[in-house]
């Protein structure tokens, strides 16, 4: 329907008509509504869901942002496999095959370890090559400083030898010391012997980190630091694969990893560059498929037009003829469409409330509420004077 001027009727001389709501039924329950969610827009129920596809683009159907999706998730499988020009086939191909491992503990170790050897070995040669071009970031350097710094400490320090039964440090000073020598002792102990104390471990150290490795950083990057973190790894990966190796099935928090492994990452497996409508809706309800529609009315043809009319004609039949009709809406946009439409169904003496409800309520003009909206707006009131959060937004809405 075509757009036209009509009477606009101010809010406090809207007296002696028939009032006719011309949006959601909430606010006013008592008076006659057209529509539903958005007014004769609302795409009837007869309307199958191969209709709703037809009728919706690719692009109201989130074209772009599937795609979007599908290249952050390349993207992590790229970084993942340390292959930057991988493409989707070959991503969705390894994919299936973390995800087809997650229910065999054994079999997912074995790839875990392998997959994490590879990116523990690619970070090390790239850290490699930063001290070997002499240009480190500043980031890296000092996180190599501080990684030499505790090293060196650890080694020279005095040997701090405490048990279970041994007395807890009588100050503050001693207590830091003891949590860095038993810190530093957990991290060595994999790689240098899982029963040696500070002292033994410490002497074993030395044997590796020594002369200008206790000095620079690019000899103890070279000299020891690598070969002490591919040793570290190594030892706690045999540890995870002797752990999965021994259990007769998945553990509860497996399962639990797994199903949020499924969830994120099962939804790529479908993935096509060239999607068809079927596929971009897939996991979009009729209902979702029905407000986007209604949105534009979506190419939908007679079915629109049909709604309108005969959303339309009902009203006509109701509503008395002897009075004039004041249309409101929230605000007023919608009671032009509900009053070409009511025109069209041979309505006569339309005027629409200037401001719709919301000036009606503003200008504080009487007002009837339903005994439950009412009921909620005290209970706000309550918690408003008690300073609790009010919730009259909600009610609002």
């Amino acid at each position: 329907y075509q757009r036209r001027v009509r009477a606009v009727l101010d809010v406090r001389s809207a007296d002696g008509g028939v009032f006719v709501y011309a949006d959601k039924a909430t606010r006013l329950p008592y008076e006659s509504v057209l529509g539903g969610d958005r007014g004769v827009d609302e795409v009837p129920g007869d309307v199958t869901r191969a209709e709703l596809l037809a009728a919706l683009s690719p692009a109201e159907l989130g074209e772009a942002e599937y795609h979007r999706a599908g290249a952050i998730i390349l993207e992590q499988v790229q970084c993942k496999v340390g292959n930057a020009s991988l493409k989707h086939s070959e991503a969705k191909a390894f994919m299936g095959e973390l995800l087809a491992l997650l229910d065999k503990p054994t079999e997912f170790g074995k790839f875990y370890a392998e997959q994490t050897a590879s990116d523990n070995a690619a970070r090390l040669d790239a850290l490699k090559k930063a001290y070997a071009s002499g240009k480190p970031s500043a980031e890296l350097d000092a996180y190599i400083t501080k990684q030499r710094e505790m090293f060196v400490e650890f080694v020279s320090m005095k040997p701090i030898e405490q048990d279970r039964f041994s007395a807890p440090p009588s100050n503050e000073a001693d207590a830091k010391t003891a949590e860095f020598a038993y810190m530093m002792l957990r991290q060595v102990r994999p790689v240098v012997g899982a029963t040696l104390d500070h002292s033994a471990a410490a002497s074993a150290l030395k044997k590796a980190l020594k002369g200008d490795a206790l000095k620079k950083n690019a000899a103890f990057v070279n000299e020891f630091f690598v070969r002490f973190a591919q040793a570290a790894e190594k030892a706690r990966l045999d540890g995870v694969a002797a752990a999965l190796a021994s259990q007769s099935g998945p553990l509860p928090a497996q399962e639990e990893f797994a199903a949020k492994m499924r969830g994120a990452w099962t939804w790529y497996l479908t993935y096509t560059e060239s999607p068809n409508k079927e596929q971009l809706a897939t996991g979009l309800s009729d209902a979702l498929l029905a407000r986007l529609a209604g949105r534009s009315n979506a190419n939908l043809g007679s079915h629109a037009a049909d709604r309108q009319s005969t959303l339309a004609a009902a009203a006509v039949a109701s509503l008395p003829t002897e009075r004039p009709l004041y249309l409101l809406c929230n605000a007023q946009a919608h009671s032009e469409r509900v009053a070409a439409a009511l025109e069209a169904a041979g309505a006569k003496d339309l005027s629409i409330v200037q401001g719709g409800v919301d000036r009606w309520l503003l200008e504080s003009l009487p007002a009837t509420y339903s005994p439950a909206v009412q009921s909620q707006i005290d209970d706000a009131l309550k918690k408003a004077l008690a300073g609790a959060p009010t919730g009259l937004a909600e009610i609002n809405d």
